[in-house]
């Protein structure tokens, strides 16, 4: 912060020419030089005082950019609400679609349609819990870079792109083949689940980062 390092130099500048004031003579009872009588009489009481002074101010000016600066973080932290809540709620509802996906997947059997079926379902049923209501406001918010608001979309599309991952119940599509990859695509998904959501977070600190310097 620009004020931090001014207002500890102006302290320590203080209490060193207090220090020199008050003992440095008595490391000179002998010195005639210009610097040992320069010493002598220095107006410490003085120059300590002025330099304090500037020390408070700086202290002042400290204590306001950081109110100033919290404000500012404060109103643009409302100003994301919507995003932060999306993010929130969107990484909590992709933690359990995955923790549903990966285990309804394990449960396929080969040549099993009621296995097949209940996995579909299963996976089916945690994707929809996904709410879309904040995504439209986000969506229609035109404040919000394009960037931001694609990477919002970017991250609940990859998030339902789970129930595209469909085992089939009929024959000749319950296969060994059939089965393992549809459970591959699933693991691949739950893998890189996440990724869309990390870069709507990076495109939301850029966001904040813009709002905080404007």
């Amino acid at each position: 912060m620009f004020y931090k390092a001014p207002f500890f130099f102006a302290i320590f500048c203080a209490l060193a020419i207090a220090w020199i004031g008050i003992a440095g003579q008595a490391y000179i009872p002998t010195c005639t030089s210009h610097l040992c009588n320069s010493v002598r009489s220095l107006e410490w009481e003085t120059l300590t005082a002025g330099i304090f002074g500037l020390a408070g101010g700086l202290a002042v000016l400290w204590a306001t950019h950081t109110q100033v600066a919290s404000q500012r973080k404060a109103a643009v932290d409302l100003e994301l609400l919507d995003i932060d809540s999306f993010t929130s709620e969107l990484s909590e509802r992709l933690t359990a679609l995955i923790q549903v996906a990966l285990q309804a997947s394990e449960n396929v059997q080969f040549d099993d349609p009621e296995s097949a079926g209940k996995a579909n379902m299963e996976i089916e049923e945690a994707t929809n819990k996904i709410e879309t209501g904040l995504l439209f406001e986000i969506d229609k918010n035109h404040r919000f870079p394009a960037a931001l608001r694609q990477a919002a979309r970017n991250a609940y599309n990859n998030t339902v792109l789970a129930k595209s991952f469909r085992f089939g119940v009929t024959k000749g599509r319950m296969d060994y083949t059939m089965v393992t990859s549809t459970q591959q695509g699933l693991n691949d998904w739950a893998q890189n689940a996440f990724e869309p959501l990390e870069e709507l977070k990076y495109e939301r600190r850029k966001y904040s980062e813009f709002l905080m310097k404007r």
